[in-house]
């Protein structure tokens, strides 16, 4: 298991600093996210039923990453069973990768309540979703989930 997250820290870092440290908030976490894509190419997929069974006994492996201008969390977690979320609100920019398995995302539309958008993630596919975004997330049995969430907080000019 250490081989694995060390891998991808690894990756993560050798990513963040591509990165102009001007570029904040979800611009950074959409150029995260093509740049870390790139890098799983390379990932050694063979390891993976290891890293999953390791994964079983934590199912959740949080970590904190402070970039200069930029802290992120990331959580790795494998979902044993389905897992469903009906109407949640992202609390900060997030952005999310299927590492292995299925997550169905229906983005909801809060001015017009029957208007949504569904997606199907699969290995090695992402999304950026800002603050505030309602959602219905589905994840399938056995999945492995990487989740970057951006801890910086963009003021706005007023303030």
């Amino acid at each position: 298991m250490e081989f694995c997250i060390k891998n991808l820290n690894e990756s993560l870092i050798k990513c963040n600093d591509q990165i102009n440290d001007k570029i904040l908030g979800i611009n950074y976490l959409d150029n995260l996210k093509f740049l870390f894509l790139e890098n799983l190419i390379n990932f050694n997929y063979s390891s993976l039923e290891k890293f999953r069974n390791d994964l079983k006994s934590n199912n959740d492996i949080v970590s904190q990453h402070d970039f200069i201008s930029r802290p992120i969390k990331t959580s790795i977690s494998l979902h044993l069973d389905n897992l469903s979320k009906i109407k949640s609100k992202c609390e900060d920019d997030n952005l999310s990768i299927v590492l292995d398995g299925l997550k169905t995302i229906s983005l909801l539309d809060y001015k017009q309540k029957n208007k949504t958008i569904k997606l199907s993630l699969f290995k090695k596919m992402g999304i950026v979703l800002t603050k505030n975004t309602i959602l219905s997330e589905k994840i399938a049995a056995g999945s492995i989930i990487l989740d970057i969430i951006s801890e910086k907080k963009i003021l706005d000019i007023e303030n």
